[in-house]
């Protein structure tokens, strides 16, 4: 019999908030003058953990830079997870939530992104907290009709 896996969210971009601040310091230089300068830093967060700060000498190369790591998918393979953070059913499996995932849900069928079944090898669950325990009916995968409870933390 297999262990049974966790699987994440398919909307789940691993990066659920982005921060932009401008940075600004004062520079003082006999030779070519005082003045303030301006930098931009890119925090890149997950579950309210930070995961980089990244910064740009202009707003446009920070924005520019976002977009990329977007289109790429915002995969921080060198940023390490916090022990006993998310990716091991232990958070919330809804996107941008950091809550502990007190619910565990058995997926009950697998599906591809176009809607087509997937064989699954052994049970896979997901968590969610009290508040993203309902999962509604217009999904496939996540719909409330396609999950069995299998553990309540308060049990």
């Amino acid at each position: 019999m297999s262990r049974p896996r966790h699987k994440r969210h398919r909307e789940d971009t691993w990066v659920d908030r982005v921060e932009i601040s401008t940075v600004e310091r004062w520079k003082e230089s006999g030779l070519s003058g005082d003045e303030w300068r301006f930098s931009y830093e890119v925090r890149l967060i997950r579950k309210g953990v930070l995961l980089s700060a990244t910064s740009f000498g202009s707003l446009s190369y920070a924005t520019a830079w976002v977009a990329l790591q977007s289109a790429e998918g915002f995969c921080p393979a060198d940023v390490p997870w916090p022990t006993g953070g998310y990716g091991d059913g232990v958070l919330c499996d809804q996107p941008g939530c950091a809550m502990p995932g007190t619910e565990r849900r058995t997926l009950i069928q697998e599906y591809c992104d176009r809607g087509c079944e997937r064989k699954s090898f052994g049970e896979v669950y997901r968590v969610f907290c009290l508040q993203h325990a309902r999962r509604g009916d217009c999904a496939l995968e996540d719909a409330d009709q396609n999950y069995r409870e299998t553990r309540r933390s308060n049990d």
